[in-house]
Formats: structure tokens, sequence, C-alpha cells
């Protein structure tokens, strides 16, 4: 169930964007994809989706390391090509700060069972420089939560 957020100060460690209003707090666990997306929603956020460039160097500054972005084209693992991005909290997917050539699913070693099959970028992460990349979903990496404060509740994640 979505967290009712009425100020950044009731989350531990948010920090609060002066130009959204939002409240972010990193998660510098290394997860995959759908563990960092889990994470988020039981904390009652949701893995954080940037709707602007002022959003992306905020989120940026946060962490100036690999983290997850709330966006992903949805694809299985195993699916070749790239398909439409969207995030994962609903937000119109208005901007975008891709690195040249991104996103690009390329072909990747499965892990575990699959080992050695194919499988494919999917996932969406911000790198320590700033732009975004696709990786292949189970990659693990740290993250950054997102909640909209002031009485609205945040969305319910798409599974």
């Amino acid at each position: 169930m979505p967290q009712v957020i009425e100020s950044c100060d009731q989350l531990e460690d948010a920090v609060t964007s002066e130009d959204n209003g939002h409240c972010y707090r990193v998660n510098s666990n290394l997860l995959t994809y759908a563990a960092a997306r889990d994470a988020c929603s039981a904390a009652g956020g949701y893995l954080v989706a940037i709707g602007s460039e002022a959003e992306d160097d905020f989120v940026h500054e946060l962490l100036e390391a690999d983290h997850w972005l709330g966006a992903s084209d949805g694809r299985s693992d195993g699916s070749e090509g790239v398909g439409d991005y969207e995030w994962l909290s609903g937000e119109d997917w208005d901007y975008s700060n891709w690195e040249d050539g991104q996103p690009n699913a390329v072909a990747t070693n499965c892990p575990g069972e699959n080992s050695g099959s194919n499988c494919f970028e999917h996932c969406a992460y911000q790198e320590e420089s700033g732009g975004w990349i696709d990786r292949a979903c189970w990659h693990t990496i740290a993250s950054v939560c997102e909640w909209e404060p002031k009485g609205k509740p945040t969305p319910e994640p798409e599974q």
C-alpha cells in the first residue's frame, strides 16, 4: 500500500528537491532491478522517475555511482531488441538523458542455469557520469527511491 508522505522529514535519510518538492533516498545496497523496485515499494515509494534536466542533475548529485532508474522496456531477459521505455511510477516519458546509442539491448551472458545463453539489457540506470544506459535487469547496483509528499499517495509499482 502506498505511504502518504506529508513531508520528507517523515523519511529517515531522505532529502528534498527544491525543484519539485519530491523526497529522495539513496539505497547503497547492490540489488537487482526487481529487488530495488520492491525495496522502494516496501518503503512506500518507487524507483526514481526523472522528468526534467533539473531532476536528473539532482539525482546524479545524490549518488555519483551507477544506480537503477525506475524505467524499463518491460521485455524479458531473453527478448532481443529495444522496447518502449516507461516509468514504473506511471509518469509521462517527457525527458530522457540516454548516452549516444542507448538504449541498445546488447546481448550478455545469462546468469545461473542459463549461463552462456543470451540475455539482453532492458532496464535503465544512471551511470556515474550522469548519462543513462540500459543494463540487464539481473545486475546488482545501488538505487534511489522517490516519494511525492503533500498527502498524495505514491503510485503502486507495476509488477
